[in-house]
């Protein structure tokens, strides 16, 4: 009797098929990661900015019927209900990232009249687009001791003057002017 044998594929994967496959979805994990990331920048940069327009408009309808800012501490802002409750840990004034905010009073043109609400440690990778996002709010803007805008002086806000001052490594300060009148 004769025995045929069956000429075709064997049944599974080679191990090139296998090592294709592992590679590929090696390269797909990486891209997730690296977008992941990105929105997750993306994101905390926009929640911030949300925040932040709210704190200074709720500050500022707080300080209103005296027509100043004359007294506004963090610390009052959050006894005063003004602060977002997303930014409130322990009675503190806390960001997106989680450092802490200051608010004060200054006088530009005339006593107390300015709301400055101050950022210390916005990321190198964020800095650019949290001043995007908040910059028309503000009469005034500084990036860590940089000025860059201030239409009191007749300083607009420019891609170039932002991207100066958030370049180089490290955390950047943040201040925000906001008249109260």
């Amino acid at each position: 009797m004769t025995t045929i044998h069956r000429i075709g594929r064997q049944s599974g994967f080679s191990s090139i098929e296998l090592m294709i496959t592992l590679g590929v979805l090696i390269i797909l994990l990486a891209l997730a990661f690296t977008i992941g990331r990105f929105l997750n920048q993306q994101t905390g940069s926009l929640k911030n900015a949300i925040w932040h327009a709210q704190l200074v408009e709720r500050a500022v309808q707080a300080y209103d019927p005296q027509n100043n800012c004359q007294g506004v501490s963090a610390a009052n802002l959050v006894n005063l209900k003004a602060v977002p409750e997303d930014m409130l840990q322990g009675g503190q004034i806390i960001d997106a990232w989680g450092n802490l905010v200051q608010a004060a009073a200054a006088t530009t043109v005339v006593a107390n009249d300015t709301l400055i609400v101050t950022y210390s440690a916005v990321s190198a990778d964020d800095c650019a687009s949290f001043a995007q996002q908040i910059e028309g709010k503000h009469f005034r803007l500084d990036v860590n001791g940089t000025t860059v805008k201030n239409t009191s002086a007749a300083q607009n806000y420019t891609v170039g003057s932002v991207a100066t001052a958030c370049s180089g490594a490290g955390a950047k300060a943040f201040n925000t002017y906001t008249r109260c009148r």
